[in-house]
């Protein structure tokens, strides 16, 4: 036998303690019915089924099983679920071809996966489930799923995962129709990466609550993107993509754009003065360190509104290459009326920068 190990072993299974209670049990040629009461087991892996009966009659036939109004509880996970395991014929009972499980509302503790796929032992979170789940841990899809996570967050949409337990090798499908949250949520929910949690900015600890739709495609290291987001200080619309699968190409690359609309930049920065801004920008480039990144930018201000003063199709162009980032614009209104541009060299250990502005007029009173 293989020794034991912290995931499941389909080949070398080993349950102790065995109880189960039965009742009504009746057979018809290959097929069993009955209920449920009571079923406990723990298997060498460290997973335990600590509670298991049905409300309805269980059926096993060669078809698979199917269990009814089932409660199952392990660990910290409690579910309520209709659930249904397919093979083809008592020979291939361990190979089964589908499973469906009808999960009503239910508690599901991320980390109790960890037995199924390693890589879940480090997400340690609970969340609320409900919805339908086809296939198996290594390729399933959650349809109309719908999941809430501590105080504000909550999602509603599909999910398709293939290729777990390595995650970097899964690929995802997810249609979002709408997930609202916090940053304080998202910066709490655990992952399985050495920082250990979602690595948030601080400066994003001002969005207080938002709601986010869209859709993902792809694998974490290789994937395209899109959503709408509108949140406290403001509204965001993002397209964008990486690929950072190193087997596939010898650099890093990415592009995405990016709308805002209304964007409370006071608030986001901490600022003292009244400061909203729209704006529109463009970045497609390579290289994930300052070493080898090679990227352009175009931002354009569309509005911007600071300390009772409106300004608007204010154009920056910007690129990174060499480990210099040069940035240019050309502001020509009422109140300012400026040509900027700018190099910051960040090869040696003290970064060096260069500004030169041409001032045709500012009227700092107004400003």
């Amino acid at each position: 036998d293989n020794p034991d190990k912290l995931s499941m072993d389909y080949s070398h299974l080993d349950i102790d303690s065995i109880y189960m209670s039965l009742s009504k049990l009746s057979y018809n040629g290959d097929t069993i019915e009955g209920f449920i009461h009571e079923l406990r087991g723990d298997e060498k892996s460290g997973f335990s089924i600590n509670e298991f009966n049905t409300q309805s009659k269980f059926r096993i036939s060669s078809d698979g099983f199917d269990f009814k109004n089932l409660t199952l509880k392990s660990h910290s996970t409690a579910l309520d679920i209709d659930l249904q395991l397919l093979f083809n014929g008592y020979s291939n009972i361990r190979k089964f071809v589908d499973s469906v499980a009808n999960i009503h509302q239910s508690q599901l503790t991320l980390s109790d996966l960890k037995y199924f796929s390693p890589v879940m032992g480090k997400m340690t979170d609970t969340l609320q489930i409900k919805g339908l789940v086809t296939g198996f841990v290594r390729d399933f899809t959650a349809s109309n799923f719908n999941f809430s996570f501590k105080d504000s967050t909550n999602f509603v949409g599909t999910i398709k995962m293939k290729g777990l337990p390595d995650f970097n090798e899964t690929h995802i499908v997810a249609n979002v129709n709408k997930m609202n949250f916090s940053y304080q949520d998202i910066s709490e929910f655990a992952i399985p990466s050495s920082s250990n949690y979602i690595p948030l900015p601080e400066m994003l600890s001002s969005v207080k609550n938002a709601v986010l739709s869209g859709e993902f495609y792809g694998f974490p290291n290789n994937f395209n993107t899109k959503f709408n987001l509108h949140t406290n200080i403001g509204n965001i619309y993002f397209d964008g993509a990486l690929n950072n699968d190193l087997d596939i190409v010898s650099n890093p690359y990415y592009f995405l754009t990016m709308h805002a609309n209304n964007f409370n930049v006071q608030e986001l920065l901490g600022m003292k003065d009244n400061a909203l801004v729209s704006f529109s920008t463009d970045v497609h480039g390579e290289g994930l360190n300052k070493e080898d990144a090679n990227l352009q930018v175009e931002l354009n201000v569309e509005k911007m509104k600071f300390q009772n003063n409106e300004f608007d199709n204010i154009a920056i162009n910007g690129s990174f290459e060499n480990q210099r980032l040069a940035l240019s614009t050309d502001i020509n209104r009422d109140l300012i009326d400026v040509d900027i541009k700018g190099l910051l060299d960040v090869k040696g250990d003290v970064p060096d920068f260069d500004v030169v502005m041409d001032v045709r007029n500012i009227d700092l009173y107004k400003l």
